[in-house]
């Protein structure tokens, strides 16, 4: 069975629009580029002693041309130097048979993206089962190392996944 790549929509919108709905705690700003895909949100909190928000995290997404996410940046606010610090990375990749989402966190001595760190991999095994295997990176053997696996099972193709096979 030819598969085309897969879509992981609740994963993606969950790390695109991960509200606490009800919640004072948080709020957030989202940017939107020119195609009005959410390029950028910056997450404030309320600060318990004074009541003010101030600066958390900002998130900033690329997509590719056919409006699938590629990467989300994530940086923490570092209040003393009044800048971003960058914190980790995910990439996305899009194969006909799975999904690969990579984590890499930020190296300072390298000044880049550099550490791998996890991979989760999506794999749909048939129409109505979605393959989650988890990895992290070994150091010793310069490989991914499995650290789990499970399958995840939807009779309406909607709540996991969108499959993007021509029916």
């Amino acid at each position: 069975m030819a598969m085309d790549a897969i879509t992981i929509t609740t994963a993606m919108m969950l790390s695109l629009f991960n509200n606490n709905i009800g919640s004072d705690k948080f709020i957030y700003n989202t940017e939107f580029n020119d195609l009005q895909e959410v390029c950028a949100k910056t997450v404030f909190e309320k600060n318990s002693e004074n009541g003010c928000f101030q600066k958390k995290l900002r998130y900033q997404y690329v997509y590719d041309a056919q409006k699938r996410l590629l990467a989300k940046e994530v940086q923490a606010w570092d209040e003393p130097s009044g800048k971003w610090d960058n914190a980790y990375r995910l990439e996305y990749k899009y194969a006909p048979e799975e999904t690969s989402v990579t984590c890499m966190k930020w190296d300072s001595r390298t000044n880049d993206y550099s550490n791998m760190k996890d991979k989760i991999i999506y794999s749909q095994l048939d129409e109505h089962v979605l393959s989650v295997s988890n990895y992290t990176w070994d150091e010793k053997d310069c490989d991914w190392a499995l650290v789990s696996r499970m399958a995840a099972y939807d009779p309406t193709n909607e709540l996991l996944y969108t499959d993007n096979r021509s029916k």
